[in-house]
């Protein structure tokens, strides 16, 4: 690689460095590319909220607790969309709001589990299934969350949120992750890997989950 270059790796060859490693307790999968924009109507009501997508673990990772409701389950990363143009299955498409966002865009609705919203692009429905706390929000920006399709098999490149092991740190995290990536694909040339504590990574009041690294395998 280019020296200075990033690379969010794909899952799937995170999915056996998950099983095996000795410096991170469970980790969750964040899509590489952060919060991105979708326009949603509610009723007669259109606006736009920014989405993250996530392993259905992430919550517990980072142990959070929901404000309002549940969050993912791992089967909703293998039923988390229909097939392409087919508008079936609208409870399987499942949503979960940030803090913020449930205040500003539905004025703290305590009713709001079991609403649905619609991709006025595809004209699909997700269901409002949680409320995280406050003080949660990565990727920066999120204003929901959805499962990601596939899980650790999908082909979506992620960073990862995790927890050190006892007596583990960031040091001993990052190497063991360059020589388990070097060994398993060396065609990457992987010289480096970025570790951060998670309060380094996010901005904002992130004081129940002070113990949580992001093992954000952009490699250098």
């Amino acid at each position: 690689r280019t020296p200075g270059s990033d690379y969010a790796p794909d899952p799937r060859l995170l999915a056996p460095f998950r099983r095996s490693s000795r410096t991170l307790g469970e980790f969750a999968g964040v899509a590489h590319w952060g919060a991105t924009m979708a326009p949603f109507t509610l009723g007669d009501r259109t606006f736009a909220m920014k989405q993250g997508m996530v392993t259905a673990n992430f919550f517990d990772v980072l142990g959070a607790r929901p404000l309002l409701g549940s969050f993912f389950h791992r089967d909703d990363e293998e039923t988390a969309f229909a097939p392409l143009g087919v508008d079936g299955g609208t409870a399987r498409r499942k949503i979960v709001l940030a803090y913020d966002a449930w205040r500003k865009q539905l004025g703290g609705d305590s009713s709001v589990i079991g609403k649905q919203v619609v991709d006025p692009a595809t004209k699909w429905t997700y269901t409002i299934v949680g409320v995280a706390p406050p003080g949660l929000a990565y990727p920066a920006g999120v204003d929901f969350w959805l499962p990601m399709r596939g899980g650790w098999k999908a082909t979506t490149s992620v960073f990862v949120v995790g927890r050190l092991a006892p007596g583990a740190t960031l040091a001993g995290a990052r190497a063991e992750y360059v020589a388990f990536t070097q060994r398993a694909d060396p065609n990457y040339k992987i010289t480096g890997a970025h570790a951060a504590t998670f309060t380094e990574t996010v901005v904002g009041d992130v004081r129940p989950v002070l113990r949580i690294l992001t093992a954000a395998v952009a490699l250098l």
